[in-house]
């Protein structure tokens, strides 16, 4: 899922029978990578969980099967775009600050600089 992937179309076309098939499983690994995301992107994981399977209904129709994977695409990429993204938390909030001293203070934690 997060590795480049130059057939993208030959990996989701197993992966749809298999969450029809093993819907619990499914439901029960979606919390589970939900619940390992930082709080701050748990709701935006949700989300995109929502809407991997927006529109998918349980059969294998061909049109069922291109939607899924159309669904893929976008659920891929926005995972990938959030890996990227700066990580938002208080430590990486606090500023570096100069002293007197020839020192930086760099989250709470002072480095030398003379």
């Amino acid at each position: 899922m997060f590795e480049d992937c130059r057939n993208q179309w030959s990996m989701s076309r197993p992966l749809l029978p298999l969450i029809l098939l093993n819907n619990e499983y499914f439901h029960q690994l979606r919390q589970q990578i939900i619940s390992q995301q930082a709080p701050d992107k748990q709701n935006a994981m949700s989300q995109w969980f929502d809407n991997l399977m927006e529109g998918i209904e349980p059969n294998l129709l061909t049109k069922n099967r291109d939607k899924f994977t159309q669904n893929l695409s976008v659920f891929r990429r926005d995972i990938n775009e959030s890996l990227k993204a700066p990580i938002s938390s208080a430590s990486s909030s606090s500023s570096s600050t100069n002293n007197s001293s020839g020192s930086v203070n760099v989250g709470g934690n002072e480095m030398i600089t003379s």
